[in-house]
């Protein structure tokens, strides 16, 4: 399977965690050797378990949350996906942000995954409360 068809599959996964609130579409992407990082982290975490709880993490932010993946490019073993994402926080307000995920990918394994998002857009929502 090519570096782009799995990064399809793995934007479809996220969406499908989201909409089913569980980490488990996003399973079968992590290994024990899967790294895993984003802004709210100080240090990579890593491993099957530390990966479900990084999308556990996620999905806790919010009461309901979507992303939609605008381009999904790859090459060699690495996959960019860029994206914006809406929804409501777990306060019942609505946010929405943008980012871009990093994928390096060997097999059908997401061996490091790397995100980055408007933080700006938790930190207003914040200080409208």
């Amino acid at each position: 399977m090519s570096t782009q068809e799995i990064a399809n599959q793995f934007a479809a996964a996220v969406q499908a965690a989201e909409k089913e609130r569980s980490p488990e579409p996003l399973m079968p992407y992590f290994d024990d050797d899967s790294t895993l990082i984003n802004l709210g982290l100080q240090q990579p975490v890593k491993g099957k378990k530390a990966a479900r709880q990084f999308w556990t993490s996620y999905l806790n932010q919010f009461r309901s949350v979507r992303s939609d993946f605008s381009h999904r490019n790859a090459y060699d073993d690495n996959a960019v996906l860029e994206w914006t994402s809406s929804g409501e926080l777990t306060d019942g307000t609505s946010i929405g942000y943008r980012g871009v995920s990093l994928l390096k990918i060997e097999g059908q394994t997401v061996r490091d995954f790397r995100t980055y998002y408007d933080s700006a857009a938790f930190v207003e929502t914040a200080s409208r409360s």
